[in-house]
């Protein structure tokens, strides 16, 4: 039982790695994608207002990549030192 929540566990944190990742390096890409839906919806602002949603998109795909991958790596960490305790 134990080592079927240990690959859950394993499974959880590499997803959370994975997912964080993609949040950090296609955030430029996924907050201007949002930004562009979202002026579309709205038939146009001007530039600056435009600039500003895109920046707040990109930056909130940048904390959520980081707070993704910082779990995945505590989770990992965790799992490697139960992992080492049970060997010694």
């Amino acid at each position: 039982m134990k080592n079927v929540v240990r690959a859950d566990m394993l499974f959880i944190s590499i997803a959370a790695l994975v997912v964080g990742g993609i949040f950090l390096f296609a955030s430029v890409y996924l907050g201007t994608a949002l930004s562009e839906n979202w002026l579309r919806e709205r038939g146009g602002f001007e530039q600056s207002y435009f600039t500003m949603i895109t920046n707040n998109y990109i930056d909130i795909f940048q904390v959520l990549g980081g707070i993704f991958i910082t779990l995945g790596s505590i989770l990992t960490l965790y799992i490697y030192y139960v992992i080492k305790q049970e060997r010694s």
